[in-house]
C-alpha cells in the first residue's frame, strides 16, 4: 500500500513538473513589460539604458508608502516607502526566486524575500530608508523545486525614488474650485512646475516670479471630484500635496462674522433667492427673519434692531427655484470691547462690552488685570499709571466664547 502512495506522489509530482515547464514556455511569449512606473518616468528613467534590463520575466513593483498613506496606485517610491511588493502575472511550477533589492553597486541590500513554486507574490519588508534620487535594482537568484541554486542571478529591473516633501518648495494654495471653472488659479513657491491631478486627469504648469500660477482645465469637473496638487523645483524638491475637492457653484452659504452688537446679517449665497435667519435664543422656539439675495448672490437680513448675545445659534437658509434648499449653522461672536480714550499717566480703564462678560487687559504682555462687566455693559479696570508707549491688549470672554482682542498703544 505505502509503495502505491509513493508511486502515486510521484506521478503527481512530474505533472507539476511538466506543467511548470509548459507554464514557463507560455510566460516567453507574454509581453516584456516589467514594471509599471508612476507619472515621474522621467525621474526614474532618464539616465538608464532600459535595454540592459532583463525581458520576458513578466514582473510587477508595487509600492507602499508611509509618506502618502497607503498603497500607491501610481507607484511612486520615495525615501518613505516601506514595503515594496513584487508579482508576477505568471506563476511558475518549477522554479524558485529568491528576490532582492539593491543599490547600484549592490553592495547594500534593504530588504529580501523568497518566491515559492506556484505563488505570484512576494512582499519585501524594508530594513533601510531608500535615498532621494538614488537608483535601486532588482535582483533575482534562481533556485530549482528542490531548493538548489541553478546558478542564475540577474537583475530584473531598476528604479529610482521620487524626492518627498521638500521644506524648501512651500505647499501651494488654490482658491476654491467649483463645478463651474474651467481655470484654476494659487500660488506657491515662485519658478517652480505645478502639477495638478482632478479626478483622473493631470495638468502641469509653471509658478510665475511671484509665485503665482494658474492652470486651464479642459472642461469643468462635477462637485464631490477630488482634486491633489502639488510643485517640484528644478532639482526634484517636492512640495507638500494639496488635498481639495471639487465644491458645487450654487451649493454655498458664506455669512460673515455676526457679533453680538450686530442687528444685521449679511453674505453671499444663490443669485436672486429669498435667504432666511432662523435664531435660536429661547431653546423653545425660534426667531425668523427674511432677505433676499442680489443677482452676485450678496443678501443682508435686517433684525429689525435686535442684537443677541453670544453663543445664539443662527441657521441661514437659502431657499432654492427647484424647490430643495441649502442650510448653513453659524454662532453670534462676542463684540470686539470698545475702550474709552487712554492717556500717559492714567490708572483707570473704561469702556463697553457686553453684560456681565469678563474681561482682561494686558500690559505690554506682562501686567495682566481681569473684571466683570456690569449689567449695562460697561466697565471699569484699575491699573497702574500708564506710560508713554505702553500696549493694552483688551478682550472679553462671553458665554465661554472669547472676542477678537483690541490693540492700543498709549500716546
Amino acid at each position: 500500500m505505502k509503495k502505491i502512495k509513493s508511486f502515486i506522489f510521484f506521478l503527481i509530482f512530474l505533472c507539476m513538473f511538466f506543467y511548470g515547464e509548459e507554464a514557463l514556455a507560455k510566460e516567453n511569449t507574454v509581453s516584456d513589460s516589467i514594471f509599471q512606473y508612476s507619472l515621474s518616468k522621467v525621474a526614474y528613467l532618464s539616465n538608464m539604458n532600459v535595454a540592459t534590463i532583463e525581458k520576458n520575466q513578466n514582473w510587477v513593483l508595487n509600492s507602499f508608502d508611509s509618506f502618502r498613506g497607503n498603497n500607491l496606485q501610481n507607484n511612486f517610491v520615495t525615501s518613505e516607502t516601506n514595503e515594496i511588493q513584487i508579482t508576477r502575472s505568471i506563476a511558475n511550477y518549477s522554479k524558485i526566486y529568491e528576490l532582492s533589492i539593491t543599490d547600484m553597486n549592490w553592495g547594500k541590500i534593504y530588504g529580501s524575500t523568497t518566491i515559492y513554486r506556484g505563488i505570484l507574490n512576494g512582499n519585501i519588508q524594508l530594513n533601510a530608508k531608500f535615498e532621494p534620487g538614488n537608483t535601486y535594482v532588482v535582483l533575482v537568484r534562481e533556485f530549482d523545486p528542490w531548493g538548489q541554486l541553478t546558478g542564475k542571478n540577474y537583475p530584473i529591473g531598476y528604479f529610482g525614488t521620487a524626492q518627498t516633501s521638500n521644506p524648501q518648495v512651500s505647499k501651494p494654495k488654490i482658491n476654491e474650485v467649483t463645478d463651474k471653472d474651467t481655470t484654476i488659479f494659487g500660488t506657491a513657491t515662485p519658478n517652480t512646475t505645478v502639477h495638478l491631478t482632478i479626478g483622473t486627469d493631470k495638468y502641469r504648469g509653471t509658478t510665475a516670479t511671484d509665485g503665482s500660477f494658474s492652470i486651464n482645465l479642459d472642461h469643468s469637473y462635477p462637485a464631490g471630484t477630488g482634486l491633489e496638487v502639488y510643485t517640484m523645483d528644478s532639482t526634484g524638491g517636492k512640495s507638500e500635496s494639496l488635498i481639495g475637492i471639487v465644491k458645487g457653484a450654487n451649493d454655498t452659504i458664506g455669512v460673515n462674522p455676526i457679533y453680538s452688537s450686530d442687528s444685521v446679517i449679511t453674505g453671499k449665497t444663490i443669485p436672486n433667492v429669498l435667504v432666511e435667519a432662523s435664531i435660536d435664543n429661547s431653546k423653545v422656539r425660534a426667531r425668523i427673519y427674511e432677505g433676499t439675495s442680489d443677482s452676485q448672490g450678496y443678501f443682508s437680513i435686517d433684525l429689525n434692531g435686535k442684537t443677541y448675545p453670544a453663543g445664539t445659534q443662527v441657521t441661514i437658509t437659502a431657499f432654492k427655484s427647484d424647490g430643495t434648499n441649502i442650510s448653513k449653522l453659524v454662532i453670534v461672536y462676542p463684540r470686539i470691547p470698545s475702550v474709552n480714550t487712554v492717556n500717559i499717566n492714567d490708572t483707570v480703564i473704561t469702556g463697553s462690552a457686553d453684560p456681565n462678560a469678563k474681561l482682561e487687559v494686558l500690559i505690554n504682555n506682562i501686567d495682566r488685570y481681569r473684571t466683570t462687566v456690569d449689567a449695562a455693559g460697561n466697565f471699569r479696570v484699575v491699573v497702574d499709571p500708564l506710560k508713554l508707549g505702553d500696549k493694552l491688549s483688551i478682550y472679553q470672554e462671553s458665554n465661554g466664547i472669547n472676542s477678537d482682542t483690541v490693540s492700543i498703544i498709549v500716546k
